[in-house]
């Protein structure tokens, strides 16, 4: 889940462009693609990658965050979550 807001939408974009992300069908990601509220489907060096908007989960930015798992990718941390954390309350 993205959380909110122009600055990490501008981070993301970065990142895409860091790891020479495309969409899941190999295809270069349309800027405009990147922005608050659209879901997001990737395919990364590191795997598949769906960024969902705040409003597409049932719990809160801040309820995902309490149950997300930290991981370090490319020496940064990352709170990843899974399928059933998402969509369960």
């Amino acid at each position: 889940m993205l959380e909110p807001g122009e600055a990490n939408v501008d981070r993301l974009r970065a990142l895409i462009a860091e790891w020479g992300a495309t969409r899941p069908d190999g295809s270069p990601v349309p800027v405009d693609s990147i922005a608050d509220g659209k879901t997001i489907h990737l395919a990364t060096p590191h795997g598949a990658l769906d960024l969902l908007p705040e409003r597409a989960a049932p719990l809160s930015f801040a309820e995902l965050m309490e149950r997300a798992d930290v991981r370090r990718v490319d020496g940064v941390e990352a709170s990843l979550q899974s399928p059933p954390a998402i969509s369960s309350r």
